[in-house]
């Protein structure tokens, strides 16, 4: 070929492709919309829409609306704490040691806040074109689950504030921290899962109704329960009983000797239950963080006795056992957690597949 030909020729066109190329988006991957050149399925989805949903939060807790919602929070749950030790406690002053009361009521009702907090904030995050995907499906989750971390972060510096000025244990705070960790992953979870299965009223009613059974219906379900579980059964002679701090029955052995017909409530059967709600989650992990304070372990150890179904002993045709022994066969707190997280999976894979079933409708 002659150079005049080559003079002739085009010359060649680089293409540039990755972060370098014009109209490239971080968010690539993350639904059907424009732009976007992964499926959502892939390996790297949900660390594209992690990525993102950081980012979105970051900007999230910049901005003024996000402190003035968190402070609202911190400030009612406080000063709710307050008022119940108040009524319920003191009797109408608020001694030296209701600051102790108080600081324990506050975690708790912070407990409630975060959980309360990631649900709204996983709820009122709109589907768009662009993230009607099961990747939409992830930022939100991520999203509304990450600002329910960073409100965890200032809640557990007032929490700590309170703990220096009551002389309180700290440890509490770290259990009320982890527990509001978990509880904004799985709330915002049951939110976005709810809404991405059945976009509009139905997911927002199918999502208050989890939530409404997470933070009401199980204790009241256990409260209903209780006639069904109650049955009237044989007793015998209790002997060589020995009791913990708390008062509770911790060792004893049965006599032949037979006492009589006794009323008992197999609350063993019902409790598990109940300890999927948020506060009594918190209330058995502080126990067990704080096993020298009668106050803070008295809930935790009531609860185990329910769970046990050890409140009368040498009932029917128990022998010396695991129960008489005072023992919970399944752990109480890991009972809730695990409750909860199957409600919240469920819904999450459920609104998965929906909307991966809407982008393939939508593509053929």
């Amino acid at each position: 070929m002659s150079p005049d030909n080559d003079k002739d020729q085009p010359e060649p066109v680089y293409e540039l492709i990755g972060e370098e190329a014009p109209g490239f988006h971080s968010d690539q991957g993350l639904g059907g919309g424009e732009g976007s050149s992964g499926a959502a399925g892939t390996p790297g989805a949900a660390g594209v829409a992690l990525r993102r949903a950081l980012k979105d939060c970051w900007a999230s807790v910049r901005s003024l609306k996000f402190w003035l919602q968190s402070l609202t929070v911190f400030l009612l749950s406080w000063a709710s704490a307050v008022l119940l030790v108040i009524v319920l406690v003191t009797g109408g002053t608020y001694t030296t040691d209701a600051h102790f009361w108080a600081y324990i009521l506050t975690a708790a009702l912070l407990v409630l806040g975060a959980s309360l907090l990631a649900f709204l904030w996983g709820l009122s995050i709109r589907q768009t074109a662009d993230d009607a995907g099961s990747t939409g499906l992830l930022h939100a989750w991520f999203f509304a689950a990450a600002r329910g971390m960073a409100f965890t972060v200032a809640s557990t510096v007032g929490l700590l504030i309170l703990a220096t000025a009551s002389n309180a244990p700290a440890e509490l705070a770290g259990v009320a921290a982890g527990v509001m960790v978990f509880e904004s992953v799985v709330f915002a979870g049951i939110a976005t899962g709810a809404a991405w299965l059945l976009p509009g009223r139905g997911g927002q009613l199918l999502a208050w109704s989890t939530t409404a059974f997470l933070l009401l219906g199980n204790v009241a379900a256990v409260i209903a329960l209780l006639p069904a579980v109650r049955q009237y059964e044989p007793a015998r002679v209790v002997l060589n009983v020995q009791r913990d701090d708390f008062g509770r029955i911790a060792s004893y052995e049965c006599s032949p000797e037979f006492l009589g017909i006794v009323e008992v409530f197999h609350t063993e059967r019902v409790v598990w239950l109940g300890v999927s709600h948020p506060l009594l989650i918190f209330a058995l992990f502080a126990g067990e963080a704080s096993p020298g304070t009668a106050s803070v372990s008295w809930l935790p150890a009531e609860l185990e006795t329910a769970g046990a179904g050890t409140q009368i002993p040498c009932v029917g045709s128990a022998t010396a056992g695991a129960n008489e022994q005072g023992e919970t066969p399944v752990p109480l707190a890991l009972t809730g957690i695990g409750t909860q997280l199957a409600m919240a999976g469920t819904l999450l894979l459920a609104g998965q597949a929906a909307s991966r079933r809407r982008e393939w409708l939508l593509s053929s």
